[in-house]
């Protein structure tokens, strides 16, 4: 599963690997966890300038969490999540990992529909 986009003149591929990659391992099965549960709702993707927007509620907890990730480049990756770690250390956590990963089944799903419909 992969997104791929031009941003500014770089072409960007968000894949799983590359996810996984950057969350680290035990913030990856995590954020696996919270796609397979269903815990990502409304996402949303904007391609700006020079960066990709994601942005979803992802919902842990009595309250769903607004989770916005800004990438920039395959290594220059802004979140902002409330969790107590991205508060913390700024490092990506398990919802902005999450709204990522969903973001490339999302793609996934559509690319799966553009074929159905080609070979009807």
């Amino acid at each position: 599963m992969l997104i791929a986009a031009i941003c500014g003149r770089r072409n960007m591929e968000i894949t799983e690997k590359w996810i996984g990659q950057s969350a680290g391992g035990k913030v990856f099965r995590e954020a696996r966890a919270l796609v397979r549960l269903g815990k990502v709702q409304k996402l949303e993707r904007k391609e700006v300038e020079r960066a990709l927007i994601y942005q979803a509620m992802v919902g842990t907890g009595k309250r769903p969490i607004r989770v916005v990730v800004k990438v920039l480049s395959l290594t220059h990756v802004q979140n902002q999540c409330s969790c107590m770690m991205s508060r913390k250390t700024g490092a990506m956590c398990e919802h902005a990992a999450a709204v990522l990963l969903a973001s490339t089944v999302e793609a996934a799903v559509e690319t799966a529909k553009v074929k159905a419909v080609e070979v009807a």
